[in-house]
């Protein structure tokens, strides 16, 4: 457990409490191995990469999965506000905690697979340059992995 979420958690109201402590555990159930970050001053889950944010607003829970996160579920995101990196899910509402779960463990799935298509199973050793440029990673001025490079992996090349 990770002081800066308990903190930020316990900030929160008591409602809202409950709601992320819920996310923080599904998430976990759903990528184990996933580290606790605080970044942008929100809740995050890094394994390799960030794989997601969440917060608490006043209106709504936001989940922040990444432009990929958001665009591989929109099917199921109809109902909510989404925008190229974000979830918002009104408090009204029902959470959906089994999707977060699935967005979480699909995000390390694309991690992963960026990865293996660096080579080695690592994104870049220690002291590679990673550079991100027109729907491209550019590695050391040199290895190109293109996002359709990462689909394929992930998908089979299925858009």
């Amino acid at each position: 457990m990770t002081a800066g979420f308990d903190e930020y958690i316990a900030a929160l109201p008591g409602d809202q409490q409950v709601v992320l402590a819920t996310v923080r555990r599904v998430v976990h159930q759903a990528v184990p191995l996933a580290q606790e970050r605080m970044s942008y001053q929100m809740p995050g889950f890094w394994q390799g990469d960030m794989l997601l944010w969440f917060a608490a607003t006043r209106r709504h829970l936001g989940v922040y999965p990444t432009a990929a996160g958001v665009l591989a579920f929109a099917d199921r995101l109809v109902g909510y506000d989404t925008s190229k990196g974000a979830i918002r899910i009104p408090w009204v509402q029902p959470i959906p905690y089994e999707l977060i779960a699935e967005i979480a463990a699909f995000r390390l799935r694309q991690v992963e697979a960026k990865q293996q298509a660096a080579g080695d199973g690592m994104l870049a050793g220690p002291s590679a340059t990673v550079v991100r440029e027109s729907g491209r990673l550019v590695i050391d001025g040199g290895i190109v992995v293109t996002d359709d490079t990462i689909y394929a992996l992930l998908d089979g090349g299925r858009r």
